[in-house]
């Protein structure tokens, strides 16, 4: 899954394209508020020698879901298209199999290769990893629900049991909800925000 930008405001970048700025200055984040309808982030450029920071705010409106990390980091950016999105803006299905196999550990290391294949950012899909334990006890158990989630993943487990003679099939499937459509997420290091709206302004 190839992952796509949206543009951050030209003052941003025009700090980022600087030549001296990835190995004299970084960004961090200065404090992080949340309400019923918005979350506001405050983070600053800072550098080493005595220039003042360059403070901003950024006000996230229909937040879905955030990591915070306080760290010093020169990577930010905002997409349209990642892999952590796949959970919102993926038709949501169940998949259930029949059959089991004795080769659980070279199923376990095939999906998890799998995952690594479709993005290179594998830190995003980490949640649909499935312990060398729990698919174990999945082909010994022989039928019923073997994952649900996004339909982009569960097709690379499909084609994974098929690969080890279990069948296995979807069943129902979501489309994509009215108030997830448009949603975009926002990187700073460790740190991102899945959200509708995103604002940038320049506090200082």
């Amino acid at each position: 899954m190839t992952k796509i930008e949206d543009p951050l405001p030209k003052e941003i970048t025009d700090i980022m394209d600087v030549s001296e700025f990835e190995n004299e200055a970084g960004i961090v984040i200065d404090s992080v508020t949340f309400n019923t309808y918005e979350l506001c982030l405050n983070f600053s450029f800072r550098y080493y020698d005595e220039t003042s920071p360059h403070r901003w705010r950024l006000t996230v409106g229909h937040a879905k879901e955030e990591r915070i990390v306080r760290e010093w980091t020169s990577q930010i950016a905002l997409y349209k298209q990642h892999p952590r999105l796949l959970k919102y803006t993926d038709a949501y299905t169940e998949l259930y199999f029949s059959g089991t196999s004795t080769q659980h550990l070279n199923l376990c290391a095939d999906i998890y290769k799998s995952l690594q294949m479709l993005t290179d950012d594998f830190d995003g899909l980490k949640e649909y990893v499935l312990s060398p334990g729990t698919t174990e006890a999945l082909c010994q158990q022989g039928y019923g629900l073997f994952a649900s989630g996004p339909k982009t993943i569960l097709m690379l487990y499909h084609q994974c049991l098929t690969k080890y003679g279990i069948h296995s099939y979807f069943v129902g499937e979501r489309e994509v909800l009215t108030e997830d459509t448009g949603l975009k997420l926002f990187q700073l290091g460790s740190s991102y925000i899945i959200g509708r709206e995103f604002i940038f302004n320049r506090v200082q």
